[in-house]
């Protein structure tokens, strides 16, 4: 069988492959998704990231803990060619600030935890316009119900995953001198071919891989 050429490729053959197996859970068990689930939902938050005007080569940032709702960011804006990066858990309002403004990132998903942080993030000097929370509510944010409704009518949901190619980026990971690395589906797809990555394709691990999990610790 042909190696996959990108992220979604890979994630499309493991869907095939692995239709009505678990692929994500939450650690209480109340949120579960086959694969073919998750598929369906990665498809929809693409769909609503367009509508947002996130497009290829746009990066998307989450700041979320480890929840599933970190792996359907990081798939939906895969699938579009987009650039998902993930904020630690214990980034300050500055750290957060200068990976944000690094990326240019003008959407940023996250959860109640980190709602005043991000407001004071997109209040000051960054490119950062909307703010999306997976759980609950705020008038200054869209929920993550409203993010899917933003969804164009007619979208096909798998065009632009079609598009993207081996070399456009997949993510990008800060150091701790604040300067950003950018990471493409070839280079993660070669380290998980040799063995120096986790597999991807077990459940509740992201797309990225452990790329996709919190790559600003330390940003300056």
């Amino acid at each position: 069988m042909q190696s996959p050429l990108t992220l979604c490729d890979l994630f499309d053959r493991t869907v095939a492959e692995r239709g009505p197996q678990l692929a994500l859970r939450s650690d209480d068990g109340s949120f579960v998704l086959t694969w073919s689930e998750y598929a369906a939902q990665a498809k929809a938050t693409a769909a609503g990231l367009a509508g947002l005007g996130v497009g290829r080569g746009d990066a998307v940032a989450c700041w979320l803990f480890d929840r599933p709702q970190l792996d359907l960011a990081h798939t939906g804006a895969l699938r579009l060619g987009a650039v998902p990066f993930s904020l630690h858990p214990t980034s300050t309002v500055a750290q957060a600030a200068h990976a944000i403004a690094d990326a240019a990132a003008r959407v940023l998903i996250t959860e109640p935890a980190f709602l005043g942080a991000a407001l004071v993030v997109r209040a000051g000097r960054t490119p950062l316009r909307i703010i999306v929370l997976v759980e609950g509510a705020d008038a200054c944010a869209l929920t993550w119900a409203e993010l899917l409704d933003c969804a164009p009518a007619g979208l096909d949901p798998d065009a632009a995953a079609r598009a993207v190619q081996p070399d456009d980026a997949a993510t990008l990971i800060h150091g701790a001198d604040g300067n950003a690395v950018t990471i493409t589906h070839r280079e993660i797809l070669g380290l998980m071919a040799r063995g120096d990555e986790s597999d991807p394709t077990i459940a509740s691990q992201s797309l990225l891989g452990p790329y996709g999990r919190w790559q600003v610790p330390n940003p300056v």
